[in-house]
């Protein structure tokens, strides 16, 4: 969280290791960035996004939230580019780990998110050139084929079959096999209502079994 609220104020409050990085960084992305992506500054980020105007569905069908694209974040201990196209785009991550390694450089990779350290660690030309394959166009229809296969439900895997000769085993055959079993030690038996302790579980505790569980989204990190 930075209070600065210009580009130049934000740059100049930086230390200057991590001033020079984000600015070289910058500048790579402004030169190589294809028509239609826009910047945005917001609390010390450089974001690079599918403008509102081009894509109104917006980010994961927010209509209020762009679609990323690129993301510049000077951390504590080093900078923090996030290529959210090489993240959407098939075999565009390992193309872009081997085009860097190829340098000589160190890469400090994770999906789709790159530390930074130091200028000399950085292959510019990489990350110009990984820019520069990536049209608007292509970039979302890679990101729309990856919605798609997000939502496509999955099957549920095949049951594997019963051993030749096997009994099977009916409902009301493990029932009187439960009935038979003896209850843990310490552990109340049912009671009149069917419950341990004869109690009914309060709302509360019903509601914390209840609760749907929320997906969350891909770290990219």
């Amino acid at each position: 969280m930075t209070d600065a609220t210009t580009i130049e104020a934000y740059l100049g409050s930086l230390p200057a290791a991590h001033r020079e990085v984000v600015a070289a960084v910058r500048a790579t992305i402004l030169a190589n960035l294809g028509d239609g992506f826009v910047e945005r500054f917001r609390e010390g980020r450089f974001i690079y996004v599918v403008p509102l105007t081009a894509y109104p569905a917006g980010y994961l069908g927010d209509p209020r939230q762009p679609v990323p694209f690129v993301s510049v974040v000077a951390q504590r201990h080093a900078i923090s580019l996030y290529l959210f196209g090489v993240y959407v785009m098939p075999g565009a991550a390992d193309a872009f780990a081997t085009a860097w390694r190829a340098t000589g450089k160190r890469l400090d990779m994770g999906k789709a998110c790159v530390r930074l350290r130091r200028l000399d660690e950085v292959a510019l030309d990489v990350l110009g050139a990984t820019l520069r394959a990536m049209p608007m166009s292509t970039f979302l229809a890679s990101y729309q084929a990856g919605l798609a296969r997000a939502r496509r439900p999955r099957r549920a895997p095949a049951r594997p079959a019963r051993p030749a000769g096997r009994q099977r085993t009916t409902g009301r055959t493990k029932a009187r096999a439960r009935s038979r079993r003896p209850p843990p030690r310490g552990r109340p038996t049912a009671g009149r209502r069917g419950y341990a302790g004869g109690r009914a579980p309060t709302a509360a505790a019903a509601s914390r079994n209840t609760m749907p569980r929320w997906p969350k989204l891909s770290n990219m990190s």
